[in-house]
């Protein structure tokens, strides 16, 4: 049968769906956990690859792989709005409360904790800011570690989704140091929602100006 060219607009149409489903999971003050966007990430992906391989592809395969590929996207676009809904949904419904001690505390709104409703504005970015450096006990957990950093790019090496992780300065050190051992294929870095201070994204600049990633 007749090969596809890379001047299809079909090859066109269909990298303009896979980008649009990844600026979704990537928009600046997205709401998403680092799981959806994989998920996100990995349908398109397999779209793009298609498009790169349009020449080497029969027309009728490209054309049957792209009506899969179409309704995946689609799908994919409605099950993250659900996603991200639900987490807003989370956040307003609770917020970081002052207990007079320094410490912080999770209320539900509406409670005596957290009566002002303007308290409870920015409260996650707020507590953020305001935690001391020690760690929970869940925290130590999830810290990060330069052998997590490899083992998550050599699962995707051109991705790596941290947000959300309560990342701190500290972690910055297990970060480059992965990043030089396995960072060699690297586009794309998400660190959004974390707490990283000036410190800490002077010191991923560095190791990035220094070749963690070349690419």
């Amino acid at each position: 049968g007749r090969m596809m060219t890379d001047a299809d607009p079909r090859v066109k149409e269909l990298q303009t769906l896979a980008w649009g489903l990844q600026s979704l999971s990537n928009k600046p003050g997205c709401k998403l956990p680092e799981s959806a966007k994989r998920a996100a990430y990995k349908v398109t992906s397999k779209a793009i690859d298609l498009c790169t391989n349009a020449p080497y592809i029969a027309e009728e395969d490209f054309v049957r792989s792209m009506e899969v590929y179409k309704k995946e996207i689609e799908a994919k676009k409605v099950w993250l709005k659900e996603v991200e809904d639900a987490e807003i949904e989370k956040l307003k419904g609770k917020c970081y409360a002052g207990d007079g001690c320094g410490g912080y505390s999770v209320a539900a709104k509406g409670s005596s904790m957290a009566a002002n409703k303007a308290d409870c504005d920015g409260a996650a970015e707020l507590f953020a800011q305001l935690r001391t450096t020690e760690r929970t006990d869940a925290e130590l957990a999830r810290a990060l570690t330069a052998k997590e950093v490899v083992a998550r790019c050599q699962e995707d090496q051109e991705a790596l989704w941290l947000s959300d992780r309560a990342l701190k300065d500290t972690d910055m050190e297990a970060l480059t140091e992965g990043l030089r051992k396995a960072g060699q294929r690297l586009t794309s870095l998400d660190l959004s929602h974390n707490a990283i201070a000036d410190a800490g994204v002077q010191k991923l600049v560095t190791a990035l100006a220094g070749g963690a990633c070349p690419r």
